[in-house]
């Protein structure tokens, strides 16, 4: 048995189990793109988030090559060499022989980027990305082939050539400008610095992309990733007789009945690993479900115990400050009133008076209250809204799964049932009634 047979036999399968592998990851990331319902960034709660929307920064990168203004770029410039070699070989008839070939190709010379904490806006406001530990596609906005004669060559490569370089370089640069409409599904957390959230790599997450790409195309793309190395691993492993049959020919082996087994094997080791994959997933959906319902409830309950405290808080300061008012009114009043040299209060003393209540009371607030209790009370309605948006979009996806064939199959096994989409109901989930006493 010769070096290449030994090579087949232990290639062809290890091949076809890496193919059959990353064809379950793609096939596993494809279905938690499909549990997770795009978000809005108001709207963003702690947990996997699906985002869309505009890369914004305050203070915008520039990328190496291009010079564009973005958020994240990175670049490789690679130099073209080709060299003459001599090549051993066996011919037909076993004897050994040379022959000179010429090999050519491209290898790296240079590369680089730069990437910074950005935001990602919609219509409802912006979340921040960190894009640390993420897989980014970003849009090749630089292509250029340079020779020693452009200014390009040695301005953005290096200064020295390599070994057997015909002295042709390619610039390529990636990059996601300011306002690119980008796709970002992660995990999101609490910010360290302001009560936000933030969507940043977790080590117990494999799925972490930005990308220019919508996400119908990189749906697509998994979905073809998946099939044809779904394939590919099939062939392989039907093509292992065959390496058997090369690595010991003077053997009879019955290629078609073993090729047969091999591939009701894999067949049923694939429709093994789409259950368990399909199962998780389905499960991933239920409780993901479940815990968009909390959602509601949390946002629901900040709404009963924040309003009414911060109502009558405001209603307070009001009356307060309506009667500051008035006590100052008739000190002003007492003190214009009586012209100084007069028989009446002591101007000197109400002055000191005023002043006192200055003092204590620097600046008066009840308008700013006011405002900040609209602003609340806006704020809060929206969470609620979004929250109540985003469990239903959650509770269409897990319907719709678990009514579709084949996932209904194993839905059923879970005994898995329609979710009913939110509807408001019981006291404190009742709009609150804002409504301030006079003061008497």
């Amino acid at each position: 048995m010769d070096g290449l047979s030994i090579a087949l036999l232990i290639a062809v399968p290890v091949l076809g189990l890496i193919a059959l592998l990353f064809a379950l990851k793609a096939f596993w990331r494809r279905q938690i793109m499909r549990n997770i319902p795009t978000s809005k960034c108001r709207g963003v709660f702690i947990g996997m988030t699906e985002l869309k929307g505009t890369a914004e920064i305050a203070n915008a990168l520039t990328s190496y090559l291009q010079g564009c203004r973005c958020v994240y770029y990175r670049y490789s410039v690679e130099e073209h060499w080709r060299r003459v070699v001599q090549e051993s070989y066996t011919d037909s008839k076993g004897n050994r022989r040379t022959r000179t070939k010429v090999e050519s190709g491209w290898s790296q010379v240079d590369a680089g980027g730069e990437s910074a904490p950005f935001f990602l806006q919609d219509d409802t406001g912006a979340v921040r990305i960190q894009p640390d530990g993420a897989k980014v596609e970003a849009s090749e906005v630089f292509s250029q082939r340079s020779t020693r004669g452009d200014g390009l060559y040695y301005s953005k490569g290096p200064a020295t050539s390599i070994s057997d370089s015909t002295h042709e370089r390619r610039f390529t640069e990636w990059a996601i400008p300011l306002h690119q409409p980008i796709y970002v599904i992660g995990q999101a957390r609490e910010r360290e610095d302001a009560v936000a959230a933030e969507i940043a790599k977790d080590a117990h997450q494999a799925l972490f992309l930005i990308s220019v790409r919508k996400e119908e195309q990189i749906s697509g793309g998994l979905f073809q990733q998946q099939c044809i190395l779904g394939i590919l691993s099939g062939v392989l492993f039907c093509l292992y007789p065959l390496a058997i049959d090369h690595a010991r020919p003077s053997q009879t082996v019955a290629t078609l009945p073993i090729i047969s087994s091999i591939a009701a094997a894999w067949l049923m080791v694939w429709v093994v690993a789409w259950s368990i994959l399909t199962i998780n997933a389905l499960v991933d959906i239920k409780q993901r479900a479940a815990h968009a319902f909390t959602l509601i409830d949390i946002q629901l309950k900040r709404r009963h115990d924040l309003i009414g405290n911060l109502v009558n808080a405001v209603s307070a300061l009001a009356q307060h400050e309506r009667g500051l008012q008035e006590a100052l009114v008739l000190l002003r009043h007492e003190l214009t009133a009586t012209p100084p040299g007069a028989t009446g209060p002591d101007p000197v003393a109400i002055a000191s008076q005023i002043r006192a209540i200055k003092e204590d009371y620097p600046t008066l607030t009840a308008n700013q209250a006011f405002l900040q209790l609209t602003t609340t009370l806006s704020d809060t309605e929206q969470r609620i809204a979004l929250a109540r948006n985003y469990y239903n979009d959650v509770v269409e996806v897990h319907n719709t799964r678990i009514q579709v064939i084949p996932d209904s199959i194993l839905a059923r096994l879970l005994s898995m049932k329609p979710r009913v989409l939110f509807e408001a109901n019981g006291f404190e989930r009742e709009a609150v009634s804002v409504s301030f006493t006079a003061a008497s």
